[in-house]
């Protein structure tokens, strides 16, 4: 890998994977050389044969200070990464060029389908949780508190949702009408619009 110029061998290990088909992939590749987290430079595996091979290669973001924390791909073409710089970049050429995005979605970022898609800063009680409805150009955000610290979600449809945290906590997200009255265990949280029915 060229960094700065020069030729360099780094190795890595793998954090995160997304494989939005079966056979092409993508991952987050930490460098090993610095230590523990996703430090520089901002890496990111991808493979087209179903995981047999994996070539690294750049992600977007400036090389010695950015590092990748979360990656999703909605199609084998377009996809997002979330840099160590709260920065939000996307792709629509599988990853060959980058351009930003003016959002800052927490570390975990999840799409339901290629317009409906979520980022959470997991680790929190109170996480600003962020949401986009246009497949990405635009995302607006909204603090949630939870009873506990969230620690993973789940987001297979853009109708359903699972948050899950400390001592069992299981949060599911779903479309309810207006004029429901919210229980003692119930948290507002913004409707995501409905899936098309045309086919």
């Amino acid at each position: 890998m060229s960094l700065g110029g020069l030729s360099r061998e780094l190795g890595c290990h793998i954090a995160q994977f997304n494989f939005p088909t079966p056979t092409v992939g993508y991952a987050v590749a930490k460098n090993n050389a610095f230590g523990m987290g996703s430090e520089p430079p901002p890496l990111i595996a991808k493979t087209t044969d179903g995981g047999e091979s994996w070539e690294a290669m750049m992600g977007p973001g400036v090389a010695d200070k950015d590092g990748v924390t979360s990656v999703f791909f909605v199609n084998e073409q377009t996809g997002f990464v979330r840099l160590t710089s709260e920065k939000l970049h996307m792709t629509s050429d599988g990853g060959k060029t980058w351009r930003g995005i003016v959002a800052s979605p927490g570390k975990a970022i999840r799409f339901a389908d290629p317009g409906v898609g979520w980022g959470v800063e997991v680790g929190r009680r109170d996480p600003e949780v962020w949401f986009t409805t246009d497949g990405g150009s635009r995302w607006s955000s909204r603090r949630v508190r939870f009873p506990t610290t969230v620690r993973a979600f789940s987001f297979p449809r853009r109708d359903r949702a699972y948050f899950v945290g400390d001592h069992g906590m299981v949060f599911r997200y779903s479309v309810v009408p207006a004029s429901r009255s919210l229980g003692p265990n119930d948290i507002a949280a913004p409707a995501m619009p409905a899936a098309s029915t045309a086919r």
